[in-house]
């Protein structure tokens, strides 16, 4: 969980709730070049996404899809910013 990942590994990490998963990202990538490069978010809940969104960045946000992103070569690579 200290460098990147380039490989068929997804890390997972259980929390209880959205509000510890925001407090634990915030904790734990608390610079901009340390954001994660990407993030999965999955919930019908439409406001529940925009909130995520809104207080964990990352360098792109997959919605209840884990390729759509990796799948356009359009998209810039990077992380934010």
């Amino acid at each position: 969980m200290k460098e990147e990942v380039f490989g068929p590994i997804l890390a997972v990490i259980s929390v209880p709730s959205v509000d510890r998963m925001i407090e634990y990202v915030q904790r734990n990538f608390s610079s901009k070049a340390e954001h994660p490069l990407v993030m999965y978010i999955f919930s019908k809940d439409k406001s529940e996404q925009r909130r995520i969104m809104r207080c964990v960045p990352s360098g792109s946000c997959s919605i209840n899809d884990t390729m759509k992103q990796a799948a356009n070569y359009n998209l810039p690579f990077g992380g934010v910013g």
